[in-house]
């Protein structure tokens, strides 16, 4: 390919995602360089460098893919950014995923006005709001056996796998502000 016919398409692709969240950037760039590339060689038609950024600005705003993806990732950064750790230094006296979990549940539903996350929105605040490990395999495993404590419903995913949104019930409430009150008790 011509040197020049090759920068103008770099700088295209460039342009298409100068306004994408930075996270977005590096994949947007790279999926919009291929598509032009192949575009320019012959490949498939009707792709252009503005149904790609389109699309990966939804896929930015929804946290998942155009079609409709995962929960919402801006909900993530909103308790990551609201939650202030120092408010629940119980948290380090809860011992079990399934508590710590319920306790995320609890904050965010009463401190943001979040009622319901997925299990690795409920690992990334506990990772790093909380630097508390916790992977989603776990905190889903903890939470999925405690239906009298949480309601579960199907949560959309763009990778085709199944996910579930977790909302604390009342029976979850009282069994967190029974382990709270021992942990106070304890110190």
């Amino acid at each position: 390919m011509d040197p020049e016919k090759l920068k103008e398409i770099t700088q295209a692709a460039s342009a298409a995602v100068k306004d994408l969240d930075p996270d977005l950037k590096s994949l947007a760039f790279q999926t919009i360089l291929e598509k032009l590339l192949a575009k320019e060689e012959g490949g498939p038609r009707g792709v252009t460098a503005r149904k790609t950024k389109r699309r990966i600005q939804a896929k930015g705003r929804s946290g998942g893919s155009a079609r409709g993806g995962a929960p919402s990732d801006d909900t993530t950064k909103k308790l990551l950014e609201g939650i202030n750790r120092s408010k629940y230094p119980a948290m380090h006296n809860l011992k079990t995923t399934k508590e710590k979990s319920l306790y995320i549940l609890q904050i965010a539903k009463d401190e943001q006005g979040v009622d319901g996350l997925t299990p690795p929105q409920i690992s990334r605040i506990l990772d790093q709001t909380f630097r508390v490990k916790a992977t989603p395999q776990a905190v889903s495993m903890a939470l999925m056996g405690e239906l009298k404590f949480v309601d579960r419903k199907p949560a959309p995913r763009s990778s085709g796998g199944k996910v579930f949104s977790y909302r604390i019930m009342h029976s979850g409430e009282q069994h967190l502000k029974g382990l709270l009150d021992r942990a106070e008790k304890a110190e």
